[in-house]
């Protein structure tokens, strides 16, 4: 079963564009779909880009010559975001996969970028990197190896803890609001879980250093230290997940067909 998930969607236009007349961004957070509007300034979105992982942009080409916006493209495309929604009568020959509306087909553009959202999602979901219950699974065993006890509550926040830096990442995140995402989520004080993770990690030091003294416990043992805080093994265990070859997005690869209407 497939956790949904709330993807942080860009749609960048000039306020002449079709898509900007409507775009109803409570209709799609209703979906799924966590958008901002940027308008005109193609360097303001950049910035944001930047500084939030966006899942999907939605991006119309109306107002730029058409070399300008092959520029805007490519750059999104390497450096910030590969779903991309283009409304556009043309089709640019290196973003083939990419989900294409026709600008010039006013009618029903609402329900087309709807739908054409819709079905990136679901792309999106089915892809390892985004399966929230394979990530979840994956940082249960990691945190079973490293000797923390599943009957502990703090196990269960390290599960939410980890799951909520992977899906920020690469982009920073702060263990401050990691905490108060948890504690909302399971009812909690934002001290409550703090105290709880803290002494799962303690717990977890001792019957690591109490262990056995075989080859893989003396590995895993350089990793556990007795100074380590939340915030120090949440970026441990996030290292670990960030290079398992089972989580790698292979989204790239998907076939994505043109979605023409």
């Amino acid at each position: 079963m497939q956790v949904n998930l709330n993807l942080k969607t860009c749609i960048f236009a000039v306020d002449e564009g079709s898509v900007i007349k409507v775009v109803n961004v409570n209709n799609f957070c209703n979906l799924g779909f966590d958008c901002t509007v940027i308008k005109n300034s193609f360097q303001q979105m950049l910035e944001y880009m930047s500084c939030n992982k966006v899942d999907i942009l939605v991006v119309e080409d109306s107002g730029f010559d058409k070399e300008r916006f092959k520029y805007i493209l490519d750059i999104v495309h390497t450096h910030f975001c590969k779903n991309l929604i283009i409304i556009s009568d043309d089709i640019y020959d290196e973003y083939k996969q990419a989900i294409y509306i026709k600008a010039s087909e006013q009618s029903n553009l609402d329900l087309k970028l709807s739908m054409s959202l819709l079905k990136l999602k679901k792309i999106i979901e089915l892809s390892p990197s985004r399966n929230v219950n394979l990530i979840k699974n994956k940082i249960r065993e990691l945190l079973c190896k490293f000797m923390f006890s599943c009957k502990h509550d703090g196990f269960s926040y390290y599960v939410e803890a980890i799951l909520l830096a992977y899906l920020k990442f690469p982009y920073n995140y702060s263990t401050m609001e990691i905490y108060k995402e948890i504690a909302l989520k399971y009812g909690k004080t934002f001290s409550a879980v703090e105290k709880s993770m803290r002494t799962a990690l303690i717990s977890a030091f001792k019957k690591l250093k109490d262990a056995p003294p075989t080859q893989e416990n003396t590995i895993l043992k350089g990793y556990l230290t007795y100074d380590m805080n939340n915030n120090m093994a949440i970026s441990m265990f996030l290292s670990r997940l960030v290079v398992d070859k089972d989580l790698i997005d292979r989204s790239d690869n998907l076939p994505l067909s043109v979605f023409y209407q």
